[in-house]
This record gives structure tokens, C-alpha cells and sequence, in this order.
């Protein structure tokens, strides 16, 4: 998720956070879920608590080296969520959060559904969530920065297209130590429901319900959040 209106949840968010995902996708003791983008881990620390096999994918090897500290029994591997290196049908659930979708254009983005589904097993369970599209219109234009590391400072800007639910985060990092600046773009696609629900199809998997938030609330323009829940046709 961009920085820019990002902040990482606390290890009690994230447990309540798993216990949502165990409730919406009635996980059981000893069935097998892979976190797609599985960053540091926080998630799949509290899937290890409850007896459930959790799997770690990520692209970097400096979020799965902290995935390693944080959860030390998963499994964790290295790859491109849009070819997933795993045998069809060989997951009970699979999870995706903090907004780590939405980052390979539409076709891309229906790339990974198909791969979602290709290794979930027939009635398995699938939940994406992102924030809502409503919510992440509301960041256009604004403006912050933050410190990167010592020295090291990054001024950012959000742009969002509503009419493409598109949201371009701009950096400028200036190493005031070095004297350099650099620039960088991020591009992040929102989908809207209607939109969601037909890639869904699109992919062999169907929508069951969308969630405004964790506490299990409706989704609405206002909600801040949209967690998608699917499944794999049997």
C-alpha cells in the first residue's frame, strides 16, 4: 500500500484482523492458507496461533526475512503473485491484504484472480481486501512527507482518476546526505464492486459478500475499507 496513506496496523489490529478472516472464511485447525504479499508476516504469526497452515508469498526478500522473525513456522516463498509457484487445488483459503492488489494494470489484476483460483481447491475460500474506492478518492491531492531514514526525507502527492478508479501516488526522496533526489511513481487500481464481482467471474470464482470494515459492518461510500469474500465454484 502507498506510504502515503499507509500506517502499518498494530499486532493487536492484526489479531483481530485474523479473527475476522477466520470467521468470514470458516477456517478450521489444520486447513492450509497462503497470504498472498504476506509482508512482515503479522498475519501469518496469529494464522499459526490458531492451528491453521499458513504460507507466506512476497516479492521481497527483506519483507520475508522479517516474515521469518515474526512467524517461523510458515512456509515462506519468493515469487510474483501473477504465477504462483504451487500445484492446483493445493489451498483451502487464500488472503490478500493492506491494499496489495491492484498494482498490474486490469489484465494483470485478472492474471492474479486466475492464479487465485487455479491453487484454490473447489469450495475454497478467497478474501481480498483494499480500500474502498470512495475512500481512496477522497486522497486526491493531498500532500505529506516523512522521514525515510536518517537523512533521508520523502514529500509524496496523491492524484485519483474516479472515472478510471486509478490513484497515482508521486515521491520525491532527497538524501540530504548525499545531495541526491529521485523520483517515483506509483500506480494503484480500485476496483468498484460491480467491477470486482465481474472479474470474480471472469476468473472462476464468485463474490459472496463485500464488508465495509472488520468488525463485519456493510460496505458502504463511506466505509474506509472494502474486503471482498469469494469462493471457487465446487
Amino acid at each position: 500500500m502507498p506510504e502515503l496513506i499507509a500506517e502499518t496496523p498494530s499486532r493487536f489490529e492484526s489479531s483481530l484482523e485474523v479473527e475476522f478472516i477466520i470467521d468470514a472464511l470458516k477456517l478450521k485447525k489444520g486447513m492450509r492458507v497462503l497470504d498472498l504479499a504476506c509482508g512482515g508476516g503479522r498475519h501469518l504469526s496469529w494464522l499459526e496461533w490458531e492451528g491453521i497452515e499458513a504460507v507466506g508469498l512476497d516479492r521481497s526478500w527483506r519483507r520475508l526475512r522479517a516474515a521469518r522473525k515474526e512467524a517461523p513456522g510458515s512456509q515462506l516463498v519468493r515469487a510474483d503473485m501473477r504465477s504462483l509457484p504451487f500445484k492446483d487445488e493445493s489451498f483451502d483459503a487464500v488472503i490478500n491484504m493492506f491494499t496489495s492488489f491492484g498494482y498490474f494494470g486490469d489484465e494483470g489484476d485478472l492474471g492474479v484472480l486466475e492464479e487465485i483460483s487455479r491453487v484454490l481447491r473447489p469450495g475454497g475460500k478467497v478474501l481480498i481486501e483494499h480500500w474502498n474506492p470512495f475512500s481512496a478518492a477522497r486522497m486526491d491531492g493531498l500532500r505529506t512527507w516523512w522521514w525515510k531514514d536518517e537523512g533521508v526525507v520523502v514529500l509524496a502527492e496523491a492524484k485519483f482518476r474516479f472515472d478510471k478508479g486509478v490513484l497515482v501516488e508521486k515521491r520525491m526522496t532527497i538524501d540530504l546526505r548525499r545531495g541526491r533526489v529521485s523520483r517515483s511513481k506509483l500506480r494503484i487500481r480500485f476496483y468498484f464492486p460491480s467491477e470486482m464481482s465481474a472479474m470474480f467471474g471472469r476468473a472462476g470464482l464468485r463474490v459472496r459478500r463485500f464488508f465495509g470494515d472488520f468488525d463485519g459492518s456493510d460496505l458502504t461510500p463511506e466505509s474506509v475499507r472494502m474486503i471482498t469474500v469469494g469462493e471457487k465454484a465446487c
